[in-house]
């Protein structure tokens, strides 16, 4: 059964999905009249739709211009990047007593298919095994406003480059501190984990900041 949907979350939902997926790009213009009339709604949800993600970082208000899908800035990605470290890391802490034999079974799983997806070259499945894989960790702490944090991060992060795109090398020491984390956390050692964890997000974080070209 579909849950219920206001006008104003339906356009939220689809505003924030074109612009995560990129089909919105930087810089382009929001007209309030031509969205009401392509999602068949009123402008009043659109424009309530807008200031949420106005608030959210993804569009920027122009005075006397309107509304448009916010740059890409250097420093919102840095802020990023230093929140994720340190609460995936705090996470992973957590999550670790209350991961239980099937959780790791299903971890043990993706593993396999992460091993098998570098194996084939497929760079890209294995950026979702990767997202499943620190979801199915972050999904067992109990903390569920921190993971709510996190996960709002993880949805602004899709608008830059994957960072296993064409970069075997970088996926394959992942896949490594993978089956590491998985292994202290085999073996409820909460804090060996949330270090191992930090230090892997911390190597993460280096990489995307040079495919950006940042300090």
């Amino acid at each position: 059964m579909k849950s219920f949907q206001t006008k104003k979350e339906m356009v939220y939902n689809r505003l924030k999905e074109n612009i995560l997926s990129g089909e919105l790009k930087p810089g382009d213009r929001l007209h309030i009249g031509s969205l009401a009339k392509e999602l068949v709604t009123s402008e009043i949800p659109v424009r309530e739709a807008i200031q949420v993600l106005e608030n959210e970082k993804l569009v920027e208000v122009v005075p006397h211009s309107g509304a448009i899908v916010a740059p890409v800035s250097n420093d919102d990605l840095n802020e990023i990047l230093q929140l994720r470290i340190y609460l995936e890391a705090l996470a992973t802490y957590f999550a670790a007593p209350h991961l239980d034999e099937s959780d790791l079974q299903k971890l043990e799983k993706n593993l396999k298919k992460q091993a098998f997806a570098i194996e084939l070259e497929e760079l890209e499945d294995f950026s979702l095994l990767n997202v499943e894989f620190h979801q199915l960790i972050y999904e067992k702490n109990p903390n569920k406003r921190l993971n709510d944090i996190i996960f709002n991060l993880w949805d602004h992060s899709k608008r830059y480059r994957s960072v296993f795109k064409n970069n075997a090398e970088f996926t394959e020491g992942s896949y490594q501190e993978h089956r590491q984390i998985f292994n202290l956390l085999a073996q409820k050692d909460a804090e060996s984990a949330q270090e191992l964890m930090r230090k892997h997000k911390e190597r993460s974080a280096h990489e995307i900041k040079s495919k950006w070209n940042i300090e």
